[in-house]
């Protein structure tokens, strides 16, 4: 017996009689999906824990139920507790297998002592990630490297810096070697309640601390805008100084934001044949001086978005004649690299892995900076959000940029400028918008947003593949098309505020009618008609007790004057100039709606 669309046998079936939970395929469902690795998903689990009782859910189609066989002879006592022992017994030894892989996984991690290693290593001055291209992965050098070498470089004697992570305090100590006259690093490690995260702690020099004084605005600031472009984020900022001494706490807008992770793969369509040349060398370099076993081409391909599932593998491999080939014989030598292959390669991936869209790179959105220009007093009636999504050269582009007036700030403007969620620290990274030097500041003061004018602005820019032109991360190239793009929409999202000063400048009066042109203007005065056609029918519904006795015109006008009055803001309305607006309410087909029956209809025409 059953009270859904499965029965005992079917469950008796699918189990092969044992006792247990089982994750199969729907005998319901799975026959419908329209690929052959979906027919075989097991998506349906069943809880076997009787003979003659079981319950099961699918998740794809959403049948769930229980089966009971009602006139079954009762089980053997004896054969029903072997059953429950070997049922168990399966879910013991799938536990284990589940741990086993988890702790294998945990193995495959890096190393925190190797990390450490790594980035005390001054030969290279590049990131370890800069092959691999991701709108959150360093394409730079490491900035850790500099946070570290910091206090050194401000004391010139001596400094240290402390990282703490899962238990161990690793104490990093930069001196000068006397007789070589170079930086010498120590590096010791001592117990840490630090278990989870990590924390980094600089020994800022007493010799440098007025350059923290100095720098404190513009510091809190960067602090701060992080929190403008990072919906997700909750800052807590603690400046503690012999003079004062500031905290606050910066709560995120929407903790279930989310953006492209590091975790996230990469996609094909952001390489061109010589990034994943580059890739593939990268890779091969690393294996080959750590002395670890070499990948093949499947597990280098499984690493690309799109291309996990073994089906999309095999033709990719296929094409390109490696199916079993090593990454590093497929690459070619350090003397001669096998371009063409290369080619091919990515050609076949990029067929087969669809390309990723610019919004699911991670939306910042109009709610949220909103929120944050009503924070520091902009106006929201002058705030103004414009967002552009395009592709270029298989790259996504995500441009968001947002305006508003602050009537009240005498601080005059305020820029918040970022690339891939990252605020900009050393200046405006969009300097470079036209092969005539046109740049960002250029346009803001040709339409009329000098660093003297009480607005904000925030411009945020989010791409795979960003170039920088100086190593401070303080530039960046941008293809003329995308600059193009930038230009027009700052030039569009500033268009209200620019009228506004050109007409102030020809005339010197219009400066006193500002806040009502770029705060009210958006205030519409309903009409009378307007909100006549609005609420006629609700008007005539109460007239005529809900289309249950006759109403005339007069009856509706008693009944719809009180709301009418209101929303237009007027002290009287004569039932002369409420009758058209019946009349064309009419006219304009509407008279069933409103009932069955008027008092004298021709009095309307």
């Amino acid at each position: 017996m059953t009270d859904a669309g499965l029965d005992l046998n079917t469950i008796n079936r699918l189990t092969s009689g044992k006792l247990g939970t089982f994750d199969v395929c729907c005998p319901l469902c799975s026959s419908h999906r329209s690929t052959p690795a979906n027919r075989r998903k097991k998506v349906l689990r069943i809880w076997h824990i009787e003979r003659d009782f079981a319950t099961f859910c699918c998740v794809h189609c959403g049948e769930h139920g229980h089966v009971l066989d009602y006139n079954g002879k009762p089980p053997d006592p004896v054969k029903l507790q072997k059953a429950r022992a070997a049922a168990a017994e399966r879910a013991r030894i799938h536990t284990a297998e589940r741990l086993s892989l988890a702790r294998w996984l945990w193995s495959q991690r890096l190393d925190p002592q190797g990390t450490i290693e790594g980035i005390l290593d001054y030969r290279a001055r590049v990131s370890s990630r800069e092959a691999y291209v991701s709108p959150t992965r360093g394409a730079q050098g490491n900035a850790l490297k500099t946070i570290l070498a910091m206090p050194f470089a401000l004391d010139g004697e001596s400094g240290e810096t402390v990282i703490e992570a899962r238990g161990v305090l690793h104490r990093i100590v930069f001196s000068i070697d006397r007789i070589r006259r170079e930086p010498k690093i120590m590096h010791t490690q001592e117990a840490s309640p630090v278990k989870t995260g990590t924390r980094i702690t600089v020994r800022w020099p007493d010799s440098a601390c007025s350059n923290l004084d100095d720098a404190e605005n513009r510091f809190l600031q960067i602090a701060v805008d992080f929190t403008w472009i990072n919906p997700h984020l909750t800052l807590s900022v603690d400046w503690k100084r012999s003079t004062k001494h500031l905290k606050g706490l910066i709560a995120a807008s929407n903790v279930g934001w989310s953006k492209w992770r590091p975790s996230d793969p990469t996609s094909p369509h952001w390489y061109g044949a010589s990034h994943l040349e580059r890739l593939m060398a990268a890779y091969i370099a690393y294996e080959q001086e750590r002395n670890l076993a070499p990948r093949t081409v499947r597990e280098f391909i499984s690493e690309f978005r799109g291309l996990s599932g073994s089906a999309k593998q095999k033709a990719v491999l296929d094409a390109v004649a490696a199916s079993r080939a090593l990454l590093a014989g497929f690459f070619g030598s350090g003397d001669h690299v096998n371009t063409d292959a290369v080619v091919k390669l990515l050609a076949a991936m990029r067929e087969r892995a669809r390309p990723i869209k610019p919004k699911d790179l991670g939306i910042i959105g109009e709610d949220h900076l909103r929120a944050r220009f009503e924070t520091i007093g902009a106006a929201l009636e002058s705030f103004n959000y414009r967002k552009v999504e395009v592709e270029h050269d298989g790259l996504p582009y995500l441009i968001e940029f947002a305006f508003g007036y602050c009537p009240k700030s005498k601080n005059g403007r305020r820029i918040i400028t970022g690339i891939n969620w990252s605020a900009s620290v050393g200046g405006n990274p969009f300097r470079n918008l036209s092969t005539a030097g046109e740049s960002l500041d250029s346009i803001l003061t040709e339409q009329r947003a000098g660093g003297n004018e009480p607005i904000v602005m925030v411009l945020h820019l989010v791409c795979p593949r960003v170039e920088h032109l100086d190593r401070g991360k303080t530039c960046i190239a941008i293809p003329g098309r995308i600059a193009a793009t930038i230009v027009d929409l700052v030039r569009s999202g500033t268009k209200r505020w620019c009228d506004q000063r050109k007409a102030e400048e020809r005339h010197e009066r219009t400066k006193a009618n500002r806040d009502d042109r770029l705060i009210h203007f958006k205030v519409h005065k309903a009409t009378i008609k307007d909100v006549a056609y609005e609420v006629m029918r609700r008007a005539y519904m109460a007239a005529s007790t809900n289309g249950t006795l006759p109403a005339n015109a007069r009856q509706i006008y008693y009944a719809a004057r009180g709301e009418i009055l209101e929303r237009t803001g007027k002290d009287n309305l004569d039932f002369p100039v409420f009758l058209p607006d019946v009349a064309c309410r009419l006219r304009a087909g509407n008279r069933r709606r409103l009932g069955h029956h008027l008092g004298r209809p021709r009095a309307f025409y």
